[in-house]
């Protein structure tokens, strides 16, 4: 490894406009880029220290969700790029990092800033969160789904893939059923903007789940099934 540096320590020297006065509640910055040595092929580490989440104003997606994938390492969080020591540490290996366009953004804040096109938001969240409100929910289920059926849509954290291999298969199916079963143990910044700090842990809040998304397990549970069987005869 040729260097790591944490990302607190980034982003008190990229000087951002938001930050956590708690540092177990997690550090919010907006940098322009992170600027990783050796790009899509990362030689540096850059650690998200706790529940921590960035706006990058200044960088190329396609680049970032590259270090994002080298740094998962297939769920050890421990390559070159970027990576989270909650993730990693994590024994229930729920939580991970997702990052959205700003221009695929569901909401119209993060974290009280009017979220641009251009932006990448980088949020430490349950694995499976895929619109990035901190719940596994309906809306999740819906988005995998349908990325699914839809060969044409870019394989990316948005559309359900959570382990960044650039397919949406069984595995990713596995993962938001883990992640919505699993939500509340861990510490996560809750629903970016809405100023209701962290949710899960033994402190926390564990979110309810609604009967729509108890319903849309139940058709995840099939679908899931089907995708297997399918996986199974294709052999």
């Amino acid at each position: 490894m040729l260097g790591k540096v944490s990302l607190r320590s980034v982003a008190l020297v990229a000087v951002c406009s938001l930050l956590c006065a708690d540092a177990s509640a997690g550090l919010v910055g907006i940098i322009g880029n992170l600027n990783i040595a050796g790009g899509a092929n990362p030689l540096a580490q850059v650690e998200f220290e706790g529940p921590d989440s960035i706006i990058l104003t200044a960088s190329n997606f396609n680049v970032v969700t590259a270090q994002v994938a080298s740094g998962y390492n297939w769920g050890a969080w421990d390559g070159l790029g970027i990576v989270s020591r909650p993730a990693r540490l994590n024994p229930l290996a729920n939580t991970a990092i997702g990052l959205v366009m700003g221009e695929d953004y569901w909401y119209g804040t993060f974290y009280g800033q009017n979220v641009q096109p251009s932006w990448i938001l980088v949020h430490y969240t349950y694995a499976g969160d895929a619109t990035l409100d901190s719940v596994v929910d309906a809306d999740d289920f819906a988005q995998i789904i349908w990325a699914y059926r839809n060969p044409t849509m870019p394989r990316n954290w948005i559309n359900g893939d959570f382990n960044y291999d650039g397919v949406i298969d069984s595995d990713d199916i596995s993962t938001i059923i883990w992640g919505y079963s699993t939500q509340g143990r861990e510490p996560v910044q809750f629903r970016p903007g809405s100023g209701l700090g962290v949710i899960g842990g033994e402190a926390g809040a564990s979110p309810v789940p609604e009967p729509a998304t108890l319903a849309m397990l139940g058709c995840a549970a099939v679908f899931f099934a089907a995708v297997c069987r399918r996986r199974i005869i294709a052999r």
